[in-house]
């Protein structure tokens, strides 16, 4: 998978708006995020929250368009196109959490240069 990181207001403040479609091999970073939206959006998106230690707090497997979702203690949020995670909650927190783990394993290793 792909990962786009979203770090500056304007690029939080936009996210995939105006995307038409979210690629399933396609992530976006957005950090720092407690709160997303698909105010103005074309298409669901899966959603998963995370901690300031990247572990998995939230999954929301099928975030509809025109819709709002937090959590409180989210440091960063990852945005996936709808099917990549289960439907079945049990499942797709463990995907999640394979997910978000090897993603910020591929940042810390970009940030020490191994």
């Amino acid at each position: 998978m792909q990962l786009y990181q979203a770090n500056t207001f304007w690029q939080r403040f936009k996210g995939l708006l105006g995307k038409k479609t979210w690629p399933a091999n396609q992530v976006l970073l957005i950090r720092p995020c407690s709160s997303v939206h698909t105010v103005g959006m074309r298409f669901p998106i899966c959603v998963i929250f995370l901690g300031r230690d990247y572990r998995v707090l939230k999954v929301i497997s099928f975030l509809k368009p025109w819709r709002l979702a937090y959590c409180r203690k989210a440091y960063c949020v990852l945005e996936l196109a709808t099917g990549v995670l289960s439907e079945d909650k049990a499942l797709a927190w463990e995907q999640a959490c394979c997910l978000a783990e090897g993603f910020f394993q591929q940042i810390s290793e970009k940030r020490t240069g191994n």
